[in-house]
């Protein structure tokens, strides 16, 4: 079977490259870099009938000497897979013009070479042939795909410290709670969260401004509603 490969990572990038699906773009990754992935000679990337990072999908090398840029898509046919223990698993793929259907018909210098790369560490990993690349694609489209929710409380409120309870009164962010939430905002930025993620925000003062603090790094256009808003107390303190 044809899929197609989206190149992330090619041998002529100086660092490890990151995808940002909301704009289609790749950006070096602010982490120090990594050697051994660096030599390596063969572009990566992800089947794309698999999702786009930083979703759940299927990571591929793809095998071959010809040039390949940043985002290109190149069809492929799948040959082998490296199983890892933790499930992060490397599909080995060719352009689908080539003549080798197999892991096992590769020349022995690309074998090294995957090998050399991709040792296995643990029982059970290690480099296998189509038909077990085959199983490990079933197995992902068969099983249901998680979603990741990060809830984030707003920071310190005026009713934090003022002695009211929030329900109340549409109380503001102090000062100390801006700095919070813009601390905040660069932890998820260092978590990749503002690659493919959705925003949701209630209407309350407090709330908007927690989520505008934490996008001066994310850079996430929220989405009001009304529905997250807390329940109102009247006026009682």
């Amino acid at each position: 079977m044809v899929y197609t490969a989206r190149i992330e990572q090619t041998p002529d990038c100086p660092k490890r490259m990151r995808y940002y699906p909301a704009t289609d773009s790749f950006r070096e990754k602010d982490m120090p870099d990594v050697p051994d992935a660096l030599r390596f000679p063969y572009p990566t990337g992800w089947l794309t009938e698999s999702g786009t990072p930083p979703c759940e999908h299927l990571d591929v090398i793809v095998l071959t000497a010809a040039h390949c840029v940043l985002g290109a898509c190149i069809p492929v046919r799948v040959i082998g897979v490296f199983l890892r223990r933790d499930g992060d698993h490397k599909l080995a793929a060719v352009p689908a013009e080539a003549a080798v259907s197999d892991l096992a018909a590769l020349p022995a210098e690309q074998r090294a070479v995957l090998e050399r790369h991709y040792p296995p560490q643990y029982s059970g990993e290690g480099w296998f042939g189509a038909e077990q690349a085959a199983r490990v694609i079933a197995d992902y489209f068969a099983r249901p795909k998680r979603k990741f929710i990060i809830t984030v409380q707003h920071t310190e409120s005026e009713h934090h410290v003022s002695g009211m309870i929030g329900a109340r009164h549409d109380w503001a962010l102090t000062a100390r709670g801006r700095e919070q939430a813009y601390a905040i905002g660069k932890w998820l930025l260092w978590e990749d969260c503002d690659r493919a993620y959705e925003m949701y925000v209630s209407t309350q003062k407090r709330a908007v401004q927690t989520a505008g603090e934490i996008n001066r790094t994310l850079g996430i256009q929220p989405v009001s509603e009304e529905r997250l808003c807390e329940v109102g107390a009247g006026q009682g303190n």
